[in-house]
């Protein structure tokens, strides 16, 4: 019997390394002109255009802009705005840590674009103590479209909001935990509720805030959050799509596999043509199988875009963040 077990639990071990390689190889055979970045110099000439037009383009105001900076440095505490590596110079009570900084900015231009021709609500799949979330409710508090109504559009927070799944989520799909264990990066619905209050309390400036639109965190009531700002709780493969009907604005941060996998699967049919889908964890070797294998199952050849610790320009980041623009003709 014993040996028998042993034999078995070879077996599996075998199995998953062989899943393990077979997505590696895969992985390093998909067609690389649809990565922006394969150009000289590390960007293409049509990712460096594209990027180019995005922030030309940008409607925000001088006042809208200074409130998105104190929005960025309320959050960020005490951090470097531009650190040189990803763990110097964060403030670790911050409710956004690391280079979120950058982060947050190189959303701008993509939530300035979708709010002037792309129809949807924002959903972060990922949520953590709320610090992304909290920006871009802030931008849409700002062009007064954040609320419940026919005509707004909301921000969904999707997350289990008691950390990282069980391992035998990752195990079950042929990859390991990696040290994202059950329980780790929590952030509650109660931490995220405190953060919001704190945050907009702390941005409202001289009392000149653009922020009449979301009220203040005295007028939020029960919920502790602006009108317009959802949870939905729970492990993903439970809880998406929920009630999204649409979505402008997709922002995964989940770091494994099974976790941005399935986010893509149950909410990238429900992202609008025109509308951009972004990722925090494209370091990873899972996470870039997650988001390059759905890409190839679907067919999806739009170019693949990122930021860049190597310039000084809007899409500037430590950590490689990565996003498309959903096509009509190249998905």
């Amino acid at each position: 019997m014993l040996l028998a077990m042993m034999m078995l639990f070879a077996q599996t071990v075998a199995a998953t390394q062989q899943t393990s390689m077979a997505r590696s190889e895969a992985l390093t055979k998909l067609d690389r002109h649809q990565v922006g970045w394969a150009g000289p110099g590390g960007m293409s000439k049509a990712m460096a255009a594209a990027q180019e037009a995005l922030v030309a383009a940008q409607r925000w105001s001088p006042s809208e802009r200074e409130y998105f900076e104190r929005v960025k440095r309320a959050l960020v505490g005490n951090s470097t705005l531009s650190p040189g590596t990803l763990n110097a110079g964060y403030d670790p009570t911050a409710v956004c840590r690391w280079d979120c900084y950058q982060r947050m900015t190189m959303l701008e231009p993509l939530v300035d674009h979708v709010l002037n021709a792309v129809e949807g609500d924002f959903v972060e799949a990922g949520v953590y103590t709320g610090g992304i979330s909290i920006f871009l409710s802030a931008l849409l508090c700002v062009k007064g479209v954040l609320g419940s109504g026919p005509h707004h559009r909301r921000m969904w927070m999707a997350d289990s909001f008691q950390g990282m799944p069980p391992a035998s989520a990752s195990s079950s799909a042929g990859y390991s935990a990696e040290g994202f264990t059950q329980g780790k990066l929590v952030g509650t619905i109660e931490t995220v509720q405190q953060n919001f209050g704190t945050i907009f309390t702390a941005s409202s400036g001289d009392g000149e805030s653009p922020l009449a639109s979301c009220s203040t965190p005295a007028a939020w009531g029960r919920a502790r959050v602006p009108t317009g700002v959802r949870f939905l709780e729970g492990w993903f493969n439970d809880t998406l799509p929920g009630p999204i009907r649409a979505i402008a604005l997709l922002r995964a941060d989940s770091d494994l596999f099974v976790s941005i996998y399935q986010t893509l699967q149950r909410l990238y049919p429900l992202l609008s043509y025109g509308g951009f889908v972004v990722f925090d964890d494209f370091k990873f070797t899972q996470a870039q199988e997650a988001i390059l294998g759905y890409r190839k199952e679907h067919g999806i050849t739009t170019l693949l875009q990122r930021s860049s610790n190597a310039s000084n320009d809007q899409f500037h980041s430590i950590d490689k963040m990565v996003y498309w623009q959903k096509d009509v003709k190249t998905g």
